[in-house]
């Protein structure tokens, strides 16, 4: 009776992971990307997932937007399981719902074409009249503060400004997921928090769930959440506390000469996760911190509380 309990919120989830696995095979070696990764997120949530490198979170982007699929457990999109789709029903899926932003600038865009162009593009297929498919294409480059530029090539514009045209590109087609890996690392201090407070001006105009894998620990400062994710698994947690501390900083803006906003230090508590079999991981920084460096650890429950200390 608990399984069907469980599977039943599972469904009602927006996006809802549960022992997600993910093994890749290369020359006769068996890498584990994920290992039995659980994870909800929230229909209109602005989050980032945090890890370094080779910790899976690339990897759980990718089943998230139908380009992977997993190896075992379940990667669910309203209640549906895109492990079950089949070729055609994952580039309907990707095409309908899902909206990219890749790090790599030569992922997003087309260099030969104009800003406006790039954000064309992706309407080719529509029913869309070419005037209004031009509407659209303003509309949305003057929504990520571009309007001025909307006939510059992209190596006209700077590193934060062809982001901003990706991010215009990824909302063409109106997605309700935006996905983005990386999408800071090749820009300059001003222009990633620039880009920052776009992302959290998206999703509180337009409503969309937004997703962003980073390394980039900044960025937890303008996010509902974040994910700490390591070696394959989800880690801890952090809440944002106070929402209108965020939305009170300076608004986004062009200047490259306006002084850079500054957010408090404590905007979110953190939280370890407990996973359905009851296991919960202690990061390198926890075990170091208390002096923990072998497999075995002390557990005594003190007045209601559980200690985790060194044998």
């Amino acid at each position: 009776m608990k399984e069907a309990t469980t599977t039943e919120e599972m469904n009602n989830a927006y996006i809802s992971c549960d022992g997600l696995v993910r093994i890749y095979k290369a020359e006769g070696v068996e890498v584990m990307a994920l290992q039995g990764l659980e994870l909800e997120i929230h229909k209109g949530e602005l989050m980032a997932i945090i890890g370094k490198s080779g910790s899976g979170k690339s990897t759980l982007l990718s089943i998230l937007g139908g380009l992977d699929k997993p190896s075992a457990g379940l990667a669910l999109f309203n209640g549906e399981n895109l492990a079950e789709l089949n070729d055609r029903q994952l580039a309907r899926y990707r095409y309908e719902h899902i909206g990219f932003v890749w790090q790599k600038i030569t992922d997003n865009l087309l260099f030969y074409l104009t800003a406006v162009q790039n954000v064309e593009l992706p309407l080719m297929f529509t029913k869309m009249t070419r005037k209004q498919k031009r509407q659209r294409a303003i509309e949305l480059l003057e929504a990520v503060g571009l309007g001025h530029k909307i006939n510059a090539f992209p190596e006209q514009l700077s590193g934060g400004e062809q982001q901003r045209v990706a991010i215009a590109t990824a909302l063409a087609n109106q997605p309700e997921l935006l996905l983005m890996d990386e999408p800071t690392a090749a820009v300059d201090k001003n222009n990633v928090v620039n880009l920052q407070m776009l992302f959290r001006k998206l999703n509180r105009e337009m409503g969309i769930t937004i997703v962003i894998v980073t390394h980039d620990l900044s960025l937890a400062d303008r996010v509902d959440r974040v994910v700490m994710i390591s070696d394959g698994k989800i880690s801890s947690e952090r809440i944002l506390k106070d929402k209108d501390m965020v939305e009170d900083t300076q608004a986004l803006t062009a200047d490259p000469k306006a002084p850079l906003p500054t957010l408090a230090e404590d905007l979110h508590e953190e939280f370890s996760v407990l996973d359905k079999a009851g296991r919960v991981k202690l990061t390198d920084e926890m075990r170091k911190a208390a002096g923990i460096d072998s497999s075995r650890v002390k557990i005594d429950v003190i007045d209601g509380k559980i200690v985790i200390s060194k044998p």
